[in-house]
């Protein structure tokens, strides 16, 4: 569920408030609280683990992306995992839709915030692109050192090994 903050300006801002601009200008502030939870990832990487947020959709959304991204998975397979959580959540919107009548929120604002389109995560990648060059340079920027971002990619990343040579990496 959104919170009242959030939804007094989604509001306030109406047909203006846009979730592609949302995740394109809270990627670079993010930067610290990312390199942070993978962190604290690392310190569990031996046992299963889940990511989560409130939705599931936006914070989780981007983590995972950026996740993807660092394990070499393409652009394609990143849009389409993400679009893929609308149809995943469509019961937990459509609850979560009575809620933002109840608040005030026109459908077309809602809509919006609970909407996972391709092009959203296709700004936000295109943005990671032009503004770090890398999602490892992200990660370093926020804090992460390039031995963190090498564990961290060695653990998300299966190779396959049986044909005796290093591995093709499989995402």
């Amino acid at each position: 569920m959104i919170e009242g903050d959030v939804l007094a300006e989604i509001k306030r801002l109406g047909p203006a408030f846009s979730m592609r601009a949302c995740y394109v200008d809270t990627l670079a502030p993010r930067a610290a609280y990312h390199a942070g939870l993978f962190r604290q990832i690392l310190g569990v990487i031996e046992h299963p683990l889940v990511i989560h947020c409130s939705a599931g959709k936006d914070r989780t959304g981007v983590a995972v992306a950026l996740l993807l991204r660092l394990a070499g998975a393409s652009d394609e397979d990143i849009v389409a995992d993400y679009a893929q959580t609308g149809v995943v959540m469509a019961d937990l919107m459509a609850a979560e839709r009575i809620h933002h009548r109840a608040y005030g929120l026109t459908d077309a604002s809602i809509d919006e915030v609970q909407g996972c389109p391709p092009a959203t995560m296709v700004a936000l990648l295109a943005h990671l692109d032009a503004t770090f060059g890398t999602v490892e340079n992200y990660l370093e920027q926020g804090g992460l050192r390039p031995d963190e971002i090498q564990r961290l990619r060695d653990a998300l990343v299966v190779y396959d090994r049986s044909n005796g040579r290093d591995g093709t990496p499989h995402v």
